[in-house]
């Protein structure tokens, strides 16, 4: 006998809740388009975000590292860097005290809180309240930068001028999406006669962290510093 199936198929499958799912009955007349514009960037673009155009542009190496929980463990992160005028740019997801050491690779690390004839760079130190960068490992604070400043995630170091082992200027930045490279610390000059080559990181003192290196080349330095230092919310200060 002929089996009893219905006539038609329902135009619509009810989910298992009893709601009707997506079907070719109940879809859009039409799909936001994802091809980008003349500009670069898609068609349905939201207001008030930055264009593509605006975000910086890299070469990335995307090399990651992870560092645990101890200060007492440098890794090496960056090699072959430009002594005379280089510049590393990199990602770092950290609660707290990410450190970064900038020194020659002809130094050997044999492990411990200490290398020898390196600079030191903390991010987001205390409890991510302040940064400072200092003369060597363990030094004094030469200069603080006062925030939460690993919110940003995205920095770039750079250093210019080496000459008989001396530095002329040291410049920490991070990346905001609202001014774009914001400047925290220039230290000029620097006489500790370290030449640079190499990039250790270190997290420790409650936090880990994951570095992704993204360039290194050659320094971005202006003709000229601006007259007012950006507040941490990437803000001028006034």
């Amino acid at each position: 006998s002929a089996s009893d199936w219905p006539t038609s198929q329902p135009s619509e499958a009810p989910s298992i809740s009893g709601h009707p799912l997506p079907g070719p009955s109940n879809l859009p007349s039409s799909m936001p388009s994802k091809e980008p514009s003349e500009s670069g960037q898609p068609s349905s673009w939201p207001s008030g975000f930055p264009s593509i155009s605006t975000l910086p542009s890299f070469q990335p190496s995307m090399e990651t590292l992870f560092t645990p929980n101890d200060s007492n463990q440098w890794f090496e992160f960056a090699t072959g860097l430009s002594p005379s005028n280089g510049m590393v740019t990199f990602d770092v997801e950290a609660s707290s005290n990410a450190h970064v050491a900038l020194g020659p690779s002809s130094v050997t690390y044999g492990g411990g809180r200490y290398i020898d004839d390196h600079y030191e760079i903390v991010l987001g130190g205390w409890k991510n309240t302040q940064s400072v960068v200092r003369y060597e490992n363990l030094g004094p604070n030469e200069i603080k930068y006062p925030g939460n400043v690993l919110k940003f995630r995205k920095f770039r170091i750079s250093w210019h001028d080496i000459t008989s082992f001396t530095l002329s200027a040291l410049k920490v930045e991070f990346y905001s999406d609202y001014s774009g490279w914001v400047e925290m610390i220039f230290l000029q000059p620097v006489t500790a006669g370290y030449t640079i080559d190499r990039a250790m990181v270190m997290t420790g003192y409650g936090s880990t962290g994951l570095w992704t290196l993204e360039t290194t080349g050659a320094g971005d330095w202006p003709t000229s510093q601006p007259s007012e230092s950006p507040s941490i919310s990437g803000q001028p200060s006034s």
